[in-house]
């Protein structure tokens, strides 16, 4: 990352991107365009990410189930 190029970066808004994401920094390790220590944050960050919306997807299918329950 040392030369600061602008990388376009897709929406991180679901596991599957995330998932993409991810996939594109370990191309560009592998293809050295990319420090390995920064492909390392990087997919730390990512699966930090992904822990996230798995997380908030795991709120809102407990909470519907909480409303059915409420509803009987």
């Amino acid at each position: 990352m040392a030369d600061k190029q602008k990388i376009r970066v897709g929406r991180l808004n679901s596991i599957g991107n995330v998932r993409h994401e991810l996939g594109r920094v370990y191309r560009a390790a592998r293809r050295e365009e990319l420090d390995s220590l920064d492909a390392s944050r990087l997919a730390a960050i990512l699966k930090i990410i992904a822990d996230c919306i798995r997380a908030h997807d795991f709120e809102e299918r407990l909470e519907a189930l909480e409303v059915k329950i409420d509803e009987h």
